[in-house]
């Protein structure tokens, strides 16, 4: 066989498996940007909900949050106006948070149905523990951090 002709014969397969291969290696990178992307939203709705949970002044059992594509997305009914923007500049303070569509309803109902509901006394007396074990962590880290105190006694 000519030599030229072996060597043209495989720059033409190399080619060919270039092109073939190509089509594959642009799914995978465009699946493998939209895990990302689903990853990070996920991450970002963890921390919304966790930002509503520990604000003494949200029912947030009653805001339902959702993100998709670095927008949070606010539904649900809350008991004021107050609420229902309190709960939108939480969410915009949620770095990598890029919009917020805050379709909250204000329910007045809620709120006199809240001050008698016997769940939302025992929901509140949860995040009062909660916000009194975030509390004690913080002073305790801090006693154990200074040289002066004895942390541990």
């Amino acid at each position: 066989m000519n030599k030229n002709y072996i060597i043209l014969s495989l720059v033409a397969a190399g080619l060919l498996g270039v092109i073939a291969g190509s089509p594959a290696v642009f799914a995978a990178e465009k699946q493998s940007e939209e895990s990302q992307s689903a990853i990070k939203d996920a991450w970002l709705d963890g921390k919304l909900e966790s930002a509503l949970l520990f604000n003494e002044h949200l029912n947030s059992f009653d805001i339902d949050t959702d993100v998709e594509n670095s927008i949070a997305y606010l539904r649900g009914a809350v008991e004021s106006d107050i609420d229902r923007d309190l709960a939108g500049e939480i969410a915009k303070s949620i770095k990598d948070v890029t919009k917020v569509e805050n379709e909250l309803i204000v329910d007045k109902t809620k709120a006199a149905m809240a001050k008698d509901d016997e769940a939302a006394k025992e929901r509140q007396g949860f995040k009062q523990s909660v916000s009194n074990a975030t509390l004690t962590a913080r002073i305790k880290s801090q006693l154990l951090m200074n040289g002066n105190t004895g942390g541990m006694a």
